[in-house]
């Protein structure tokens, strides 16, 4: 089972070396092209075009500038630090589900396309719907026909024959959601709790991040390989509901 899970905007300054193996992201030639397409505006512009306040075109000017080089580079699964990293807790994940992690899991990003936790990443704040692609189209559309192709041919390589979505509404928009159900069998999984009067409700925001975050790393420590293991699941923050059209519903409390 592929999982799939978004980048966050917060990101860490230092490596702790959890993965101590690096490799290159696949699609750095395109990350160079991005970065490229950023190097040619002022802070002003930055500020202007993508709406950022001066502080984040200042620190999104320098990260542009500093991208050549490799110091502050770190890999993919440590640099990051939203909601969903730190429910993941990676820097205590025991040495088997290090493994399933960087054989199971790829995550999405607005610079740098499809991440395995062992890529080795610049900072860098971005987002899916800037248009700061070549030909100033945004990123997830830049991203959609690539990151497609490259889904199928992990699909093809590894043998899997399922994918579990992670992700928020804008990475999903990287991909052609149909061309990969015809090479597997794409489940997303959705979070509800109670509200008053007994109806169900979607959690908050940084709540359905941080349950996501608990999600896989129960995958990941009890080595859950398929969607109907995940059907068995255990867990003090939540329980399995049911399963319909590829939609596994999780009640929280």
């Amino acid at each position: 089972m592929i999982i799939l899970i978004a980048e966050s905007k917060s990101m860490n300054d230092c490596r702790s070396n959890i993965i101590d193996t690096a490799s290159t992201p696949i699609f750095q030639s395109q990350a160079a092209e991005i970065i490229d397409t950023l190097r040619r505006k002022s802070v002003a512009t930055l500020a202007a075009e993508l709406k950022l306040g001066p502080k984040n075109a200042l620190r999104l000017y320098e990260e542009v500038y500093d991208f050549p080089s490799a110091a502050k580079a770190m890999p993919a699964i440590e640099a990051f630090s939203g909601v969903v990293f730190r429910a993941l807790e990676c820097t205590t994940l025991s040495s088997i589900a290090v493994a399933n992690l960087e054989a199971n899991v790829r995550i999405v990003s607005s610079l740098y396309g499809l991440l395995r936790p062992s890529d080795t990443i610049k900072p860098y704040r971005l987002d899916f719907s800037m248009k700061t692609a070549p030909g100033g189209i945004s990123l997830s559309n830049f991203w959609k026909p690539l990151l497609t192709e490259a889904l199928k041919s992990e699909i093809n390589s590894s043998g899997q024959t399922e994918i579990l979505n992670l992700l928020p509404l804008d990475a999903s928009k990287c991909f052609d959601w149909k061309a990969i159900a015809q090479h597997a069998a794409v489940y997303t999984a959705e979070f509800k709790q109670y509200a008053e009067g007994g109806t169900l409700r979607t959690p908050n925001s940084d709540a359905l991040k941080r349950l996501r975050g608990k999600l896989l790393r129960h995958i990941l420590e009890q080595s859950v390989a398929s969607v109907a293991d995940l059907t068995h699941i255990e867990h003090q923050e939540f329980c399995y509901d049911s399963l319909t059209a590829n939609k596994l519903l999780f009640i929280t409390a």
